[in-house]
């Protein structure tokens, strides 16, 4: 088996206005370690674009034909482990050009923001503070079609979605780490969307938009202990007809503990062990959606 997929629960970050705005672009500077520019000894936002290409806003009140001094700030860890700072000095104007087609979006908050597409292209961006984003835009956009800021999230929720990562660097798994990350993939599949078995899935992740009543709340509780017991004996028939070796086969599924997040009343915290024929045990926690409109709704 290659895993090949790395899944992040993510949510698009509400956005307010968006605006353009030029930075300065330095061209052959090397960007790697950067930690900070300086425009005349006043702190700039900066957009790495490439090893050696550079986007940095000018501070309030300076024009370009005042810039006297870029300095790069770069920190390096030396062989003891410590973190040195040094700055770096750009040596000539040549090396400036004005770059007036950077996008500044505003917003609620971006303080968990990890990615921005325009045009459904991802760009290379700087958050300026928790509300505003400077963002390069597609060479070839002749027109502005989409603005989307993407943020990582806790929770499920009818906002959220998954990305995929593909690992540049394939590598194979077995045991206990491929017997877990199959078991949480079937989990949490929605049954019909496996291209490979129809009806394969927990539906784990649709939980989130099930209805209970607002005087037995438990009731999602016993429904999603039953759901999983029941995942569990249908993913071990399959392992057994497939003759999975022993190691990767789920003999159990234990649930540990199931119940509301102390810390968010939304949330369905589980715990939950897995035992395999070869005698080993994983145990791992999972945090189910968000259930507050199941709680506060409902007949």
């Amino acid at each position: 088996m290659l895993d090949l997929q790395v899944v992040y629960i993510r949510e698009l970050a509400e956005i307010h206005d968006v605006d353009f705005v030029a930075m300065i672009s330095i061209s052959d500077v090397s960007t790697i370690n950067i930690v900070g520019v300086e425009v005349n000894g006043l702190p700039a936002n900066s957009i790495v674009t490439d090893i050696s290409d550079l986007l940095v806003t000018l501070p309030d009140g300076v024009i370009l034909e005042q810039v006297n001094e870029i300095r790069i700030k770069k920190e390096i860890t030396d062989s003891a482990g410590d973190v040195q700072a040094y700055f770096e000095q750009v040596s000539t104007k040549d090396q400036l050009t004005v770059n007036p087609a950077i996008m500044k979006i505003r917003g609620s908050d971006f303080s968990k923001v990890v990615e921005v597409w325009i045009n459904r292209i991802p760009q290379k961006f700087t958050l300026m503070d928790e509300s505003t984003i400077l963002s390069t835009i597609p060479e070839s956009a002749a027109v502005l079609e989409t603005v989307e800021v993407i943020s990582t999230a806790r929770t499920l929720n009818r906002k959220s979605f998954f990305s995929y990562l593909l690992s540049d660097k394939l590598s194979t798994v077995n045991g206990m780490y491929k017997m877990l990350g199959q078991f949480i993939k079937v989990l949490m599949t929605t049954p019909g969307t496996d291209i490979f078995n129809k009806k394969i899935g927990g539906n784990l992740q649709n939980f989130v938009g099930q209805n209970i009543s607002v005087s037995n709340p438990q009731a999602l509780v016993a429904k999603t202990v039953l759901n999983i017991i029941q995942t569990a004996a249908r993913v071990t028939i399959k392992q057994i007809a497939a003759n999975v070796p022993p190691e990767e086969r789920i003999s159990d599924v234990q649930v540990l503990n199931v119940g509301f997040d102390e810390s968010d009343p939304s949330v369905l915290a589980l715990s939950l062990k897995i035992n395999t024929f070869a005698q080993q045990q994983a145990i791992f926690d999972l945090l189910l959606g968000t259930v507050q409109d199941k709680i506060k709704t409902l007949t």
